[in-house]
């Protein structure tokens, strides 16, 4: 009686080895050596917004927002005339443009245009009165006109602060006129613009030191450490 023969055991499968390596890494293998490597980066964990850092992006949001109208309201904005002035009794208009608002304790500027729209040349001068405000040092409310010619201009940039007053937050508004004469003769006097007095002093200042402070900068630097490594997932090399 034939013996059965036990079938040969089969040759287990290498199976796969994982490596947690550091880098750098130097690993030898022999010049034979069949390797199959697979790297797998480790899933980061989802950004997630607690509390505390919603609280502070919603600040730093509504901070910037309150900031940006400021600039554009105490700042940027500037009225024109609509129409130009006459000059009773000269041949003169005039066009003024001026901050949409002044605020106590800061420095504003007003251009005034002068425009001859006679056939014959004009000299004398024209004299800015400002209520409630007075010129900067070195700075003159008279706009000499040299013999302005016919249909030309002059414009005159003219510096001024509003004078003290008790209650800072009332508001209120800057009445202008302007005095035109000719040989030391008062030809006209004319009312210009209104200008609205801010209710928030010092404004203007307070607005252009926030957008060139260190704190301002510092903030900046912060929310987008954040949105960097929380939102982005950029890491520094």
């Amino acid at each position: 009686m034939s013996k059965s023969k036990t079938p040969p055991a089969a040759t287990p499968l290498p199976q796969p080895l994982s490596l947690s390596l550091s880098t750098p890494v130097n690993v030898q293998f022999a010049p034979d050596a069949n390797v199959k490597v697979t790297v797998i980066t480790p899933d980061k964990p989802p950004f997630k917004l607690d509390w505390k850092l919603a609280m502070l992006i919603w600040v730093s949001f509504t901070g910037l927002s309150i900031w940006f109208l400021l600039y554009q309201t105490h700042v940027l904005n500037r009225t024109y005339s609509s129409s130009p002035i006459a000059l009773a009794g000269s041949p003169l208009t005039v066009k003024v443009v001026h901050p949409s608002r002044v605020a106590f304790g800061d420095e504003a500027e007003m251009d005034v245009v002068i425009s001859n729209q006679s056939n014959d040349s004009f000299t004398g001068q024209v004299v800015v009165s400002l209520e409630s405000a007075h010129a900067l040092p070195n700075e003159t409310m008279a706009i000499k006109l040299e013999a302005l010619g016919s249909h030309e201009s002059k414009t005159h940039r003219l510096k001024f602060e509003l004078e003290p007053k008790a209650c800072w937050l009332c508001g209120g508004i800057i009445r202008t006129s302007l005095l035109t004469y000719a040989d030391k003769r008062q030809l006209s006097a004319t009312t210009g613009a209104e200008i609205p007095i801010a209710r928030l002093p010092f404004a203007r200042t307070l607005i252009l030191w926030l957008r060139n402070s260190a704190l301002t900068v510092a903030i900046a630097a912060l929310l987008w450490e954040m949105a960097r490594k929380l939102v982005f997932k950029w890491e520094a090399k």
